[in-house]
């Protein structure tokens, strides 16, 4: 009788890149240690913008920073990249948490946190100026209440707030309201002019407003929003 041997062979680990397309789709650019490659989004180009200015530059240094809507976190890298001290990102979406962890894991960054949260519960969360800056990318026109949001983000923010977004062109409309899909997107809401969103921003108290657009694109804003 013969005897039939069972060769136990253990599966090969999953490569980077096998782990990484598991938990996509991408958005943000990342290139990890062993070389591949996720995303195309170029949010490194928005954040040199954001932070174009000397004064912008200097707030980011030894700075506790605050992403809002951090996604896999790509800006909370930028911004130890850039002096910053301790970064924490927030996101209400679990595959962000994923990605954002698998991210943190290969680059291996000091003092980066992730924190499951929305924009509307930061209060019952953080102390009010707790984060010298405030990254919001991406985020308004996405929300039923822009305006809370941004009002959160800044009683967040000490020193800084930094904000990107869509905006529409239109010379007859002031801001357009989406209940269903704009640019193919469902989740978008509130799209404002250039007027309107440096109008929402006029009415944080005590805010020294600059507005950048286009940046990066004709349908895109960005403003530095200071506490002096």
């Amino acid at each position: 009788m013969l005897m039939m041997k069972m060769i136990n062979r253990e599966k090969s680990p999953m490569t980077i890149a096998e782990s990484a397309a598991k938990l996509g789709p991408w958005f943000h650019a990342f290139t990890f240690s062993d070389g591949s490659t996720v995303g195309l989004w170029n949010t490194k180009a928005k954040l040199r913008g954001l932070f174009s200015t000397p004064e912008a530059q200097e707030a980011l240094v030894d700075a506790d920073v605050l992403d809002i809507g951090c996604m896999a976190g790509e800006a909370c890298l930028w911004a130890r990249e850039n002096g910053a001290d301790a970064v924490v990102g927030v996101d209400p979406d679990e595959r962000s948490r994923r990605q954002f962890e698998f991210v943190m894991d290969d680059a291996k960054p000091l003092n980066v946190k992730f924190h499951q949260r929305s924009v509307y519960d930061l209060l019952d969360y953080y102390d009010p100026q707790e984060f010298d800056v405030v990254i919001m990318m991406g985020v308004y026109y996405h929300l039923l209440d822009p305006l809370r949001a941004l009002q959160n983000a800044w009683e967040m923010t000490g020193r800084l707030l930094v904000l990107e977004g869509e905006i529409n062109d239109r010379a007859d409309c002031v801001a357009e309201f989406y209940p269903g899909a704009y640019k193919g997107d469902a989740s978008n809401w509130w799209v404002p002019s250039v007027t309107c969103f440096e109008a929402w921003l006029t009415t944080l108290p005590g805010a020294r407003v600059e507005i950048i657009s286009p940046l990066c694109s004709p349908s895109r804003i960005g403003a530095r929003v200071w506490r002096d």
